[in-house]
């Protein structure tokens, strides 16, 4: 489990952060930094580079304002969708059915 020494305190964190951090082009030296400058490990290891974290802050409310700015119908849709994955279906779908799915183009 990679971790970083900050003032002979370890922080740790999981493999999966520390392939985000290498999408995000960030080093350990980076996170060692931002870690010492208080930021928190999750923080440290998903906040591109070059973005300080209250621009990182203010990107993620603008995208959940845009899902909450999306039309009710499509809300819905998406709410539908979720809802019907989570229902045990009892009846196999029929090939007459797969194929309609098909031809609409919706995921049966």
């Amino acid at each position: 489990m990679p971790h970083v020494t900050v003032n002979k305190i370890k922080y740790s964190y999981s493999e999966e952060q520390a392939k985000t951090a290498a999408e995000n082009s960030i080093t350990a030296s980076t996170i060692y930094n931002r870690i010492r400058l208080g930021w928190t490990v999750d923080d440290a290891v998903s906040i591109p580079l070059k973005m300080s974290k209250e621009e990182y802050k203010a990107y993620v409310k603008m995208q959940k304002k845009q899902r909450l700015s999306m039309p009710i119908d499509r809300q819905r849709e998406l709410e539908r969708e979720e809802r019907l994955k989570n229902i045990p279906q009892s009846v196999k779908p029929s090939e007459y059915f797969k194929n309609l799915c098909q031809f609409v183009g919706v995921k049966p």
